[in-house]
């Protein structure tokens, strides 16, 4: 996911992050291409410090959009990776997209949002080896993030690993524009809500893990059909707490 262009003919959804990216699939389907992100390196690297292990991991993408990430993950380490995501057309658009091999032996799914809605003291409620999810906190507002955090918390298991990246304050392209929220600095509403975090916020935002990486990064988001964006986001990269 990421904020993406925000024309002005969009109908405004900021209280509904789900139709707003529904309606941003049904108008470019693939929308960053098929490259997989900044985060999507950061982690392959990480997790093959693990050697072999890697490949026997339990992976949860959190907001998976179409997949671009999930199934380069999958592709480079073998590992099983579980796709959530609200936007029943970024769903339809991954389903298509499964490798074959993966889809055989159960390695790569697709499901929606409500699967994680089970608590953590639920027996059927899944653990993942490493919890990852590129650019969907900078979406939400405090409350939102509040419950990510939780589902982040409830998804990981013990000794697991975190990995997640989310538009900077600094960033160039969407920091700044549009309605500012009171008593929520640092978002903007311009046709959908946008939160921009500093480290200091992340650090205890997610302070319940063990903080490996907080970087802040700039890149270019390659767009088909269009100039590439110019971003600035942070890499959060840590550990739950062993057993």
């Amino acid at each position: 996911m990421s904020a993406g262009d925000v024309g002005a003919e969009r109908v405004d959804h900021s209280g509904d992050v789900p139709a707003y990216w529904d309606e941003r699939y049904a108008e470019g389907g693939r929308l960053w291409g098929e490259r997989p992100s900044e985060l999507a390196a950061v982690a392959v690297r990480r997790l093959r410090e693990l050697g072999p292990a890697a490949a026997r991991l339990r992976l949860l993408d959190l907001g998976c959009g179409y997949g671009r990430d999930a199934v380069a993950l999958w592709r480079e380490l073998g590992l099983s990776v579980t796709g959530v995501d609200g936007a029943a057309r970024g769903q339809a658009v991954a389903r298509p997209a499964l490798p074959p091999a993966a889809a055989r032996r159960g390695a790569y799914r697709v499901a929606p949002f409500g699967d994680l809605t089970r608590g953590a003291d639920d027996p059927a409620h899944e653990r993942f080896d490493a919890v990852y999810s590129s650019n969907v906190y900078q979406l939400l507002d405090a409350a939102g993030r509040a419950a990510f955090r939780a589902a982040v918390r409830d998804s990981v298991a013990p000794g697991g690993l975190v990995f997640v990246s989310t538009l900077s304050i600094g960033d160039p392209e969407h920091a700044g524009r549009g309605r500012p929220v009171a008593g929520d600095p640092g978002s903007f509403v311009e046709h959908t809500y946008l939160h921009f975090c500093t480290g200091d916020e992340l650090r205890r935002d997610f302070g319940f893990l063990r903080l490996e990486r907080v970087e802040e990064v700039a890149y270019l988001e390659e767009r088909p059909d269009a100039p590439p964006h110019d971003h600035v986001s942070w890499l959060v990269v840590g550990a739950a707490a062993p057993r």
